[in-house]
């Protein structure tokens, strides 16, 4: 499929299947598989959705990861301490990233959702990158989020319907270690 023909094919599933896609994987949670060298294109179609979904009354709320990223960066007190600590130790500086992010991305997440909403769009995760994945949000976010929830992942899905196999690449070159409780829209 190409990007029109994914938003085409997700737009109906949240119009017309927004109650029901998740009984088959048991999370309300899709992962909208784009080419990252589509990722302004995409951005612009994420916001066409959005309107187009808020004028049929159903109200979407976009969460952009690199806003948490930046959040998270300026309790820092300084970017310059930020940078300075990458640079003394690239291993540690991304082992502490990580745990930061660990602790508290379910929850600035969760506190930006009203009950109002009804479909939860997350953006610009390659942000997270190499901090965090999104598996690790997916499995933070299970049993807490009962709206569909659309993972917009830059990267590649492959599917070899001859054994049913799938593999996602990250940024179209990073195999991912993790399998994905979403629907994948690839």
């Amino acid at each position: 499929m190409n990007l029109q023909e994914k938003f085409k094919y997700l737009e109906n599933m949240l119009l017309n299947d927004r109650d029901t896609f998740h009984i088959q994987i048991g999370a309300p949670f899709i992962l909208f598989i784009y080419d990252p060298y589509e990722e302004m294109e995409c951005r612009r179609k994420v916001k066409d959705l959005s309107g187009f979904l808020n004028s049929k009354n159903i109200k979407v709320l976009e969460i952009p990861l690199n806003t948490f990223v930046f959040e998270i960066l300026a309790e820092y007190n300084s970017f310059e301490d930020v940078f300075e600590k990458e640079k003394n130790d690239m291993d540690e500086f991304i082992r502490g990233i990580s745990q930061i992010y660990n602790q508290k991305i379910k929850q600035y997440l969760l506190s930006k959702i009203t009950d109002k909403i009804e479909a939860l769009f997350i953006t610009r995760i390659g942000s997270l990158f190499p901090f965090y994945k999104t598996s690790d949000i997916i499995d933070k976010l299970l049993n807490f989020i009962e709206i569909p929830t659309v993972f917009f992942y830059p990267g590649t899905y492959i599917k070899d319907y001859a054994t049913d196999e799938e593999e996602i690449l990250f940024f179209g070159k990073y195999p991912s270690d993790s399998t994905y409780r979403t629907y994948p829209i690839g």
